[in-house]
């Protein structure tokens, strides 16, 4: 990261958040599409990290997405954390960005730039452009763990109708010590591994979504912390114009 970067984000909430209150702060999405099975992979995850711990610090809602595919499982070792459907959410990124093909690691800002996920300035230059069109239209309000270990939280939204509102449920920090394939004997850290991603509604013909929505925790999930995600997109894999998250 960049001394520019890291002072330009300092600066951005202030501007950004003068006419909201801090629930209301617009979000920015990274996704990082990676594996444990890919070598080139860990210097992604670090900056995934290092973008989050940013976020973080001074509050600029930088939402990061780590997306394990599944494709480099047949090379020696099996990514605890990987799902065909990420490998198909990236395949259908691609069919968008059909000069780039599928890759690891790949990160995606606000699903509309796509890049080598450990490039740090094109990481910089994307998401400060990202920041400046940022809006507060998605928010995330009540998140709880319920008395089955549940979670649930109430997602609103503003908007175009039938917009897509996008959620997804994240353990915040995971680690692995891989024992085979490309990155064997070394011990991977990662953060907002997501578990589930799918779509909870569109936006109605009032320009308005409201809902609650409910995540089953898979068992071993939320061993360091979880993170409920929202996110409004031009289709599945397309812009997007709002994102927020919650801890638990």
């Amino acid at each position: 990261m960049t001394l520019r970067w890291m002072m330009a984000l300092a600066l951005a909430p202030a501007c950004l958040l003068q006419a909201a209150d801090p629930p209301a702060r617009p979000g920015v999405l990274i996704e990082l599409f990676t594996s444990e099975g890919c070598s080139s992979c860990p210097p992604a995850d670090d900056l995934l990290a290092r973008i989050d711990k940013i976020g973080q610090q001074n509050g600029t809602a930088l939402i990061v997405l780590s997306e394990h595919v599944d494709y480099w499982n047949s090379d020696g070792w099996t990514d605890p954390y990987s799902s065909a459907e990420f490998s198909k959410r990236q395949q259908r990124y691609a069919q968008r960005f059909s000069d780039l093909g599928v890759f690891t690691p790949e990160m995606i800002v606000n699903g509309e730039s796509a890049f080598v996920g450990s490039d740090g300035r094109k990481a910089e230059q994307e998401i400060m452009k990202a920041i400046a069109g940022a809006t507060p239209d998605v928010q995330i309000a009540g998140a709880a763990r319920g008395a089955d270990g549940s979670v649930s939280f109430l997602v609103t939204a503003r908007g175009k109708k039938g917009t897509r509102v996008m959620v997804a449920l994240a353990d915040a920090r995971a680690a692995t010590q891989v024992r085979r394939g490309e990155n064997a004997g070394r011990t991977l850290s990662h953060v907002a591994v997501v578990r589930e991603l799918r779509e909870a509604g569109r936006i109605g013909k009032d320009g308005e979504y409201r809902q609650t929505v409910r995540f089953a925790v898979p068992p071993g999930a939320g061993k360091a912390g979880l993170r409920v995600i929202a996110f409004e997109s031009q289709g599945e894999e397309g812009k997007v114009l709002g994102a927020a998250e919650a801890p638990l």
